[in-house]
């Protein structure tokens, strides 16, 4: 889809297209931590917590079997809780965000707002059935959850396509934006409700539980949940906030610039995410029934995963990607030691957070503070640099690379080497051997 787009737009659209998609992280950090939260709670009602407790688990630890009552608690809360978090984006983004989008804007032409107008839709869409994406994960149908986000990326893929060759411009590309999320989140609705032994647990559910038990149920899954929130904000921060940054400093061509290398170099970082993010399931059952060791195993797969395909990814990006891209888009041109640099703050940053998500597994977030600390410390540098030096886009790229070099890239992987009680050395090696007894 890339090639199209940087082919069909031109630099002011391409520059609003990654404004877009920062708005949509931005809109998308009103879940504030529910979908971490929800993906671990499902998992602990489907591996069979007799409760969801504030911090950890509860001490007879999981059945192994379906907490139907449970289960049908969490997913009846959520689905409340989402349906209000889509609607408060809704209010934002045709309000402030149409304001944004105005000060922003070349020439204040109405394509800008009626093509922002129908991405906000999909966004809504997207927000409103988020809950179902980490209910599946949390019961492991992570090939259910793959095929619904493939199928949806096939019809962007078609329609923006189709969208672009007859001249659509930017609006085509919003449009296929809203029809994907819709498709997506009628997939998962589908996919859920089929995977093996849900709708029966929660049928089963229903007819056991009572409503007064929700508001219980929702404050502890709070506790976590906005600590959550607050580390998915610093997350937004730490990536998509200097784009916002780039637009309203150094013009709508440099964003274009920007956001395509984080945007490329993303894509490379969640596919290098996929082991995890199948393997999630399984560390959180382990940690519930107490076999750390377990967890430790399959985060070591995955640890060594994410390292070998995100290098082997930007490599890629770097030796391929571009002259491809100049192919598209003549004259679109890259500082190389820029994108080395982006790639290693990624390969960095992903890293931090790996460890971090690998921490919230056992339902504690030790390291909220300080990723909001980095995050916060890292844009106000940003900015400053960004308006009182002229090193152009490299005051985008320097201040998170450093802060996050300073503190986190070492104090997470030390903690969850505590948790899980193994040293850094095994905690690489179990990917290869046995663990010790």
């Amino acid at each position: 889809m890339l090639p199209f787009v940087l082919a069909h737009l031109t630099d002011d659209e391409l520059g609003m297209w990654y404004v877009f998609q920062s708005l949509n992280a931005l809109v998308a950090l009103l879940d504030f931590g529910f979908n971490a939260t929800v993906s671990r709670n499902v998992n602990y009602a489907w591996n069979g917590a007799d409760a969801i407790v504030a911090e950890g688990t509860t001490s007879d630890g999981g059945t192994g079997t379906v907490n139907n009552v449970l289960f049908y608690r969490v997913t009846r809360v959520c689905r409340r809780i989402y349906l209000v978090i889509a609607l408060c984006a809704l209010l934002l983004m045709v309000s402030l965000g149409t304001l944004y989008v105005d000060a922003v804007s070349p020439d204040g032409s109405i394509i800008w707002f009626i093509s922002w107008g129908v991405y906000a839709l999909g966004i809504f869409f997207n927000l409103y059935y988020g809950y179902l994406e980490a209910c599946l994960r949390g019961v492991g149908a992570i090939t259910a959850n793959y095929k619904s986000i493939s199928i949806s990326k096939m019809v962007q893929f078609a329609v923006t396509v189709a969208t672009l060759l007859s001249g659509a411009g930017l609006f085509g590309t919003a449009v296929a934006f809203f029809v994907s999320n819709f498709v997506l989140r009628m997939l998962l609705m589908r996919g859920f409700r089929r995977y093996d032994g849900v709708a029966a647990a929660l049928s089963a559910g229903e007819k056991c539980s009572n409503l007064e038990s929700l508001g219980a149920l929702f404050s502890s899954m709070w506790h976590n949940a906005w600590r959550d929130g607050l580390v998915s904000l610093s997350a937004y921060l730490s990536t998509q906030a200097n784009t916002v940054i780039c637009s309203l400093v150094l013009g709508l061509a440099s964003t274009g610039s920007y956001g395509l290398a984080i945007q490329i170099t993303t894509v490379v970082s969640n596919c290098a995410y996929s082991w995890y993010n199948a393997a999630m399931p399984k560390i959180q059952a382990r940690v519930l029934l107490g076999d750390k060791y377990g967890a430790a195993r399959h985060f070591s797969q995955s640890l060594v995963a994410y390292l070998g395909v995100s290098v082997i990814g930007y490599f890629a990006f770097i030796v391929i990607g571009i002259p491809l891209i100049r192919i598209f888009k003549p004259g679109f041109d890259f500082d190389i030691i820029m994108l080395v640099t982006i790639c290693a703050y990624m390969l960095v940053y992903r890293g931090i957070n790996l460890f971090a998500s690998f921490i919230s597994c056992f339902n504690v977030i030790p390291y909220m503070p300080a990723f909001v600390v980095t995050s916060i410390v890292s844009v106000v540098a940003s900015f400053l640099l960004a308006n009182f030096t002229g090193i152009g886009l490299w005051c985008l790229v320097f201040p998170p690379l450093i802060v996050n070099l300073a503190y986190n890239f070492w104090k997470w992987p030390m903690e969850a080497c505590r948790l899980a009680n193994v040293n850094i050395v095994d905690l690489i090696s179990l990917s290869f051997f046995k663990a010790r007894a």
